[in-house]
C-alpha cells in the first residue's frame, strides 16, 4: 500500500474554529462553541 496519497493532515480553516483533538485517524473542532466537526482520515492505525 502506497501511502502517496493517505491524508496526513487536515488544512481546514472555518470562522471561528478551535481543534479540540488530534488523534491517529480523526480530528474534532468546535465552531463557534456551537458545532462540533469530526474528520475521519484514511490515516492508519496499524499499531494499537
Amino acid at each position: 500500500m502506497s501511502t502517496a496519497n493517505t491524508i496526513i493532515d487536515t488544512n481546514f480553516k472555518f470562522p471561528g474554529q478551535k481543534r479540540v483533538y488530534k488523534g491517529k485517524v480523526r480530528e474534532v473542532y468546535t465552531i463557534n462553541n456551537d458545532l462540533l466537526v469530526m474528520i475521519a482520515t484514511d490515516r492508519l492505525s496499524a499499531f494499537d
